[in-house]
């Protein structure tokens, strides 16, 4: 077989010993996985090494950028070859198919595809998890080889969507009708990304399995809804929000996908430097007072919040927790979700959770007049509240609580510390290269104009965005007695962003641009989330 050939030529070629050699065949014939794949994952060699070895072969590697992917390929290759063959089409000339695949010496492999498709068959060297990821998205489950009926077909469409979506660790699903198709499009990094078109008489069966999915009511397509459902992962439980709207081309859908991820369970690992979260913990040992989270919505407040609670959860403290609804389940705390058809809202619900006898309460966003005074009160007499606004900066806040009524001596009073957020595009480690700064860039940023900064220039890993995964910007303000008496003097702006840069703060700029010059965010995203 093909791949016991690859296995000798690597050993004869000293890439990997007799006895691996022995270890990678066992494996294979035991569970069934590519020589590739276990090579990759026993730790015998490098995706470099496979390249050079490949490459000394005469087989071309594949890169995506290079290449790229046309769609003629896709459609001459059945979905049941690219799973059977762990192969993908990514172009065609006349009667020649380019294949990336994870074993370009599977000759068997190659000639059953060419007696199939009845095209000459050249293949390349691609990683496996590239080309499950190809596979996986241009086919979806027209990959498994079966028959689909046309009652099935919605329910495996959408199951596919979902397991996709989870494999790119996508944040939101969005299934939009158009006048001749339905897109369908992955948030991943903060970045929307069609994923695929379908035929549009699909949308009503895929929207009626999303409605009994989510517990919503499928006879009603004139006004919007919400709903939700849980599925289990790898990683535990995926919980899935759903909303749907009415357009003049059928109902259109959004699935956000929210993961509990232990990642973002502690404080030391959501990005904040070691000297800020030394000041974030200062704040949260305080017996009483409010402390907020502001920023634009997804910038990651509920995210910062959910490990402030986990940071003060203990047996002798009694958390309660107000939400919009609740996203993440805490052990040890009570949470509660409002309902507004009830007529259970923030304002309604927190006078009785005074009577609760807590020591932190959470408030998941300050909305009103009559919420902001009620968070000020309990924070004045002795509990510790913790809660959002909308604001862009932490200057903001106060202004916005200004605005709804809060006199700015209680403000002063009660507040003893905002940190306002956003969330960056973190740059792809696998692609990170060198960028130049224009003049103007560098004026507006106030940085020499050869300052080193960094881009990612795009690859499969990334989805040729040049971004992998996130990074926060943000700036944390302590009010100590000098910026309480800015308060009480009515000072400017500019007073108290001088005074936030005395205290060794910074500002939300001074962090991105740290950010920048460290290599983990581009200038693109400054002037996104910081430059309005």
């Amino acid at each position: 077989m093909s791949e016991c050939r690859l296995l000798k030529l690597l050993a004869c070629n000293g890439y990997i010993t007799d006895s691996q050699m022995e270890v990678i065949e066992g494996s294979r014939e035991r569970e069934g996985r590519h020589v590739t794949e276990l090579l990759l994952s026993q730790g015998c060699l490098t995706h470099d090494k496979l390249e050079e070895f490949f490459s000394s072969m005469g087989i071309p590697i594949y890169d995506s950028i290079i290449q790229g992917i046309k769609t003629e390929a896709v459609a001459s290759f059945p979905g049941e070859y690219a799973s059977r063959y762990h192969a993908f089409p990514f172009a065609k000339e006349g009667n020649r198919l380019f294949i990336a695949m994870a074993d370009p010496l599977d000759y068997e492999a190659i000639d059953n595809m060419e007696f199939s498709t009845k095209h000459v068959i050249s293949a390349f060297y691609a990683k496996p998890e590239d080309v499950q990821l190809l596979i996986n998205k241009h086919y979806g489950n027209n990959a498994a080889g079966v028959d689909v009926s046309e009652d099935d077909l919605p329910v495996r469409l959408l199951d596919s969507l979902i397991r996709t979506a989870r494999l790119y660790n996508a944040s939101d699903i969005h299934i939009e009708p158009n006048e001749e198709d339905v897109r369908v499009r992955f948030r991943i990094d903060g970045r929307l990304q069609e994923h695929q078109r379908s035929p549009s008489h699909l949308l009503p069966f895929l929207i009626s399995r999303l409605k009994i999915m989510g517990g919503m009511d499928i006879s009603e397509k004139r006004l919007p809804q919400d709903g939700h459902f849980k599925l289990n992962g790898q990683n535990g439980k995926i919980d899935f929000r759903l909303s749907t709207i009415p357009t003049i081309h059928g109902e259109k859908a959004v699935i956000r996908l929210i993961y509990d991820k232990e990642e973002f369970h502690s404080l030391d690992r959501l990005g904040f430097l070691p000297e800020d979260i030394n000041k974030v913990r200062g704040l949260l040992l305080s017996p009483n007072g409010a402390i907020l989270v502001t920023g634009p919505a997804g910038s990651g407040k509920t995210t910062t919040l959910s490990c402030f609670i986990r940071e003060l959860n203990r047996n002798d403290i009694n958390i309660v927790t107000v939400e919009d609804p609740v996203e993440n389940i805490i052990p040890g705390v009570n949470q509660i979700s409002i309902n507004e058809k009830a007529n259970l809202n923030f304002a309604g619900i927190l006078p009785y959770i005074l009577r609760q006898d807590p020591d932190v309460i959470m408030i998941g966003e300050i909305r009103d007049e009559k919420t902001a005074r009620i968070a000020i009160r309990s924070a004045i007499t002795g509990h510790l509240v913790l809660s959002t606004l909308h604001t862009s900066d932490t200057i903001g806040a106060i202004v916005r609580l200004s605005d709804m009524g809060i006199e700015k001596y209680l403000i002063a009073d009660a507040i003893k510390g905002i940190v306002s957020q956003r969330l960056a595009g973190k740059i792809c480690d696998n692609c990170k290269e060198e960028a130049r700064l224009t003049p103007q860039e560098a004026g507006r940023l106030g940085l020499p104009q050869d300052a080193v900064v960094y881009h990612g220039r795009g690859c499969p890993q990334c989805y040729h965005t040049g971004y992998k995964g996130r990074i926060m910007l943000y700036e944390i303000l302590a009010l100590g007695p000098e910026l309480k008496e800015l308060l009480d003097e009515k000072s400017s702006r500019k007073e108290f962003m001088e005074c936030l840069r005395r205290a060794g703060s910074g500002t939300l700029m001074d962090n991105g641009v740290k950010n920048l010059l460290a290599g983990n965010t581009t200038v693109a995203e400054i002037y996104k989330n910081l430059i309005y």
